[in-house]
């Protein structure tokens, strides 16, 4: 796999215990569902991550930016 983004959603979901798997996978579920009915939803999503996060490097969090 070469996507650095997906990769690290990867290595963030392998660190979490089984019922935080269970509900992050609802969640994606729940979200690509909505996706399909609801465009706003997708334009508030873009809004909530496009605040700047301040300056980042490689070694932070390409999803959040915290280090």
């Amino acid at each position: 796999m070469n996507n650095k983004r997906v990769l690290c959603v990867l290595k963030g979901y392998l660190e979490l215990n089984d019922e935080e798997k269970e509900e992050f996978i609802k969640e994606i579920n729940k979200t690509r569902r909505e996706l399909h009915y609801d465009t706003l939803l997708l334009e508030r999503i873009q809004k909530a991550f496009s605040h700047n996060l301040g300056p980042t490097n490689d070694t932070n969090c390409l999803c959040c930016g915290k280090g």
